[in-house]
């Protein structure tokens, strides 16, 4: 089996590092290293790490979620990269799963099957649709694996040449949000396929950080901006103005609709 760099993205993991890194070292066959890439944590986390076999790298947080994912194929030594975020849990044999299809079709980006806690689907695959809105699947294709339009962020597989033909995750996006479907975009057009293997399964609380940091309120702003700048950055003309004109049409309905439970002040600034 190919040596591979597990590298997981910790800020302020306190409750949730110790069962990620006992999920990864389950099973986890060599040659490997694990990294715990730590974004400024202002908690206790890192004692966690004495527990584990792991090399601890700093990142300075200067961009996040999104700059971590860049960090990450800088810190790893071997070509094949795991990028898993600390709320992040794997199955048994999961990693083994996704390093034997990664050693199969290696010029792609491989994410696992992501489960809520109680083991409901919470991801297996996104659709992006018009204007710009990306709807998670919660439908298992019966196949091996099977291709999806965009690829989840919080944990996926690719190889370093593929990372450097991409080229990096857009830090206009940091925070986080909608780095994913930007990532997703720009593979496409290189016909770089984006897989989804169902048989690694990995069970995933769901923005851990971000909620401690910025709340929905502040999440959901994030991604109406950066909906918006993607829009700009992907498309031109009638078909960038007319997306951008759905995108606030949808947003003030929306608002609207918060409004009749809340002052409309409150309402019109969501």
């Amino acid at each position: 089996m190919e040596p591979i760099s597990i590298v997981v993205l910790n800020y302020n993991g306190k409750e949730v590092l110790a069962a990620c890194l006992d999920s990864i070292f389950k099973g986890l066959e060599p040659p490997y290293e694990v990294i715990v890439l730590d974004n400024a944590s202002t908690d206790d986390s890192l004692k966690v790490c004495e527990r584990f076999p792991v090399r601890i790298e700093y990142g300075d947080n200067r961009f996040q979620f999104v700059g971590g994912l860049n960090d990450a194929f800088r810190y790893a030594k071997y070509q094949s990269v795991l990028f898993v975020s600390n709320d992040v849990c794997f199955q048994w044999d999961g990693i083994r799963q996704l390093r034997l299809l990664l050693e199969s079709v290696p010029k792609s980006i491989i994410q696992p099957l992501f489960l809520w806690p109680d083991g409901s689907v919470q991801h297996a695959g996104m659709k992006l649709y018009w204007p710009m809105y990306g709807l998670a699947e919660t439908k298992v294709p019966e196949e091996p694996f099977y291709t999806t339009s965009v690829f989840a962020t919080a944990c996926f597989m690719m190889r370093k040449d593929t990372f450097k033909e991409v080229g990096e995750f857009d830090v206009a996006l940091a925070p986080g949000h909608y780095e994913d479907v930007d990532y997703s975009l720009r593979a496409d057009k290189l016909s770089i396929p984006l897989l989804v293997y169902p048989y690694a399964k990995v069970y995933h609380i769901g923005a851990h950080s971000f909620n401690k940091v910025y709340g929905k309120r502040g999440i959901s702003a994030i991604a109406a901006r950066n909906r918006e700048y993607l829009v700009r950055k992907h498309f031109k003309g009638w078909d960038k103005w007319s997306r951008l004109l759905a995108i606030r049409a949808i947003r003030l309905a929306s608002s609207g609709r918060s409004g009749r439970h809340n002052s409309l002040a409150q309402g019109l600034s969501g």
